[in-house]
């Protein structure tokens, strides 16, 4: 057995899609198709691959040792969970609505209220940890505890935005230094709580 038809086995184990792994890790839906298929023996992403399959990189590209470290059997609090993608646009009329045909994105341990949100501009992009570019996604919580420093989404001026919340939750910060940083006059609608960085096939 190789690699591909190890990630496969592993995935319906698990009850996930081809689309589901794949907007994890970062490439298309026939990408992780053709990677089944053909049976790959490596894969560029395996670190990326392991994780959303909840397995050790090593098992899964040889073969060897075991599939986890609980010995294969998924824990209850391991079990990878679904979290809808929400909107930019109209984030807060979605929240209060949350249509269940919403596309997913596949996490571990995310509060009952969680959402997700694609980033879509470069303003929060750093040359240090952590950076947030174009097409990764944050998880975000719709209730939690806001301290200065967190990382928020926010309705201000009419515009849904994401910065970190700053000089004691008084000015929102863009990590990208040609961007301004605002003085907070809006409303928090949630905090970033996870953030996944696809790796680029």
């Amino acid at each position: 057995m190789e690699l591909g038809q190890r990630a496969k086995q592993r995935r319906e184990e698990l009850g996930l899609t081809q689309d589901q792994v794949a907007k994890f890790i970062g490439v298309s839906q026939e990408a992780v198709n053709l990677m089944e298929k053909r049976d790959s023996r490596s894969n560029r992403n395996v670190v990326k691959l392991a994780e959303i399959l909840r397995v050790d990189p090593n098992w899964l590209t040889t073969g060897q040792g075991i599939p986890s470290s609980d010995g294969g059997k998924l824990s209850e609090s391991s079990i990878t969970q679904l979290v809808p993608i929400a909107p930019w646009e109209d984030l807060k009329e979605w929240l209060s609505d949350r249509p269940s045909n919403s596309q997913t994105i596949p996490t571990t341990h995310p509060p009952d209220n969680a959402f997700a949100l694609e980033i879509k501009d470069n303003s929060m992009v750093s040359s240090s940890f952590p950076s947030f570019p174009e097409r990764h996604f944050i998880v975000c919580s719709e209730h939690a505890l806001i301290e200065d420093g967190d990382y928020v989404v926010v309705e201000q001026n009419g515009i849904v935005i994401f910065r970190k919340l700053v000089s004691s939750k008084t000015m929102l910060q863009p990590s990208n230094p040609q961007w301004p940083t605002e003085k907070f006059t809006g409303v928090i609608i949630g905090k970033a709580i996870d953030c996944y960085y696809p790796s680029l096939y």
